[in-house]
């Protein structure tokens, strides 16, 4: 049992991956997920909404990171960790909203909270 996948190098090159290996690339990507989840994840109320978010890094440079899904931040957490040593991540959960304007002001009060500005 395994699957196929292209090969990162140059050329076309389909690689069989073995079950075996299938397993340790998943628990390197669990793994990876619990690294993430490990910064802990903040909260801040404006007017009616609660906001969720992870801060990783310790850079001067930024990054606001949108995952582009509402309620959970871990959909590209191993982008977020790939970059965390060269920027400080800033990566919102989206609340359910109404408006582009109220995702706007909720990203902006992050941001303010973050001292990014």
């Amino acid at each position: 049992m395994g699957c196929l996948r292209k090969s990162q190098g140059r050329g076309n090159r389909v690689e069989w991956l073995h079950a075996s290996r299938l397993a340790d690339i998943n628990l390197s990507k669990a793994a990876k997920l619990q690294a993430f989840r490990n910064f802990p994840e903040k909260i801040l109320r404006t007017n009616e909404t609660e906001w969720r978010y992870r801060s990783l890094g310790a850079s001067p440079e930024t990054l606001l990171l949108l995952p582009g899904g509402e309620l959970v931040n871990d959909i590209a957490f191993d982008f977020a960790l790939a970059l965390h040593s060269e920027f400080r991540i800033v990566y919102p959960a989206y609340p359910r909203l109404n408006s582009v304007e109220e995702l706007a002001d909720g990203l902006g009060a992050i941001l303010e909270a973050e001292g990014v500005g």
